[in-house]
């Protein structure tokens, strides 16, 4: 199971948590923008987080009486296709998350498969190579055909306007206030007369959002 986390947990910066069950283990991390932990005033450790992350009632449960048997944290590249680097050269191929294979939709974070695919592939182009005995950069090229042929260059193309998208703070600050200001007033039961349901949520997002949600919900379908 693969369970998503964002709000709060990131202080409004761009990121999210999230926890994957293995077969006798769980991992549990948090992913946030590095220039948002460069530019954020006061300084703020990962380690902090991920601290206030495991104490949240949702996730403390789960980890009672636990014990943490492995601590890692890497750089992920979500820049999609357009920061894709050269994929080979003489004598050398790129996979994986050298190549930049890693994409965030907002609703999907994926790159393992796109490493282990982009790993088949590029032993399939160093195979047919070996076999004529030719590793140059011509004969390497192969392997870019081949990732264009697969899943990995195609989906990576399908949503190579998500990352833009994704970089527009409303989506993590705004969006979610305004979602609960509007749960809220369609939940609450005072002494007047209620509105249409409609009418209210229709309401709060011209008083909160306003002109903006026109250009951010365009930019949602170009993703």
């Amino acid at each position: 199971m693969a369970q998503i986390f964002m709000g709060s947990l990131t202080k409004g910066m761009f990121g999210g948590g999230f926890l994957y069950t293995n077969l006798d283990s769980i991992s549990l991390g948090i992913v946030i923008r590095i220039m948002d932990l460069m530019e954020r005033q006061p300084p703020l450790e990962v380690s902090q987080l991920i601290e206030e992350f495991k104490h949240r009632p949702e996730i403390s449960n789960l980890i009672q009486e636990g014990e943490t048997i492995e601590y890692s944290a890497h750089m992920i590249p979500e820049g999609g296709i357009n920061t894709m680097p050269r994929l080979y050269s003489d004598g050398i191929l790129v996979a994986g998350d050298a190549a930049g294979f890693a994409l965030n939709t907002g609703l999907t974070l994926r790159g393992m498969e796109f490493a282990i695919a982009s790993g088949v592939l590029a032993a399939k182009a160093i195979k047919s190579a070996r076999e004529r005995d030719d590793f140059s950069r011509q004969s390497l090229s192969n392997y870019e055909s081949l990732l264009k042929e697969s899943f990995v260059l195609k989906d990576l193309n399908t949503f190579k306007n998500a990352p833009h998208f994704l970089d527009n703070p409303r989506l993590l600050t705004l969006y979610p206030q305004v979602a609960c200001d509007v749960l809220e007033k369609l939940t609450f039961i005072g002494d007047k007369p209620k509105r249409k349901l409609s009418a209210t949520v229709l309401s709060e997002i011209r008083r909160r959002v306003g002109p903006s949600i026109l250009k951010d919900i365009l930019g949602a379908f170009r993703i």
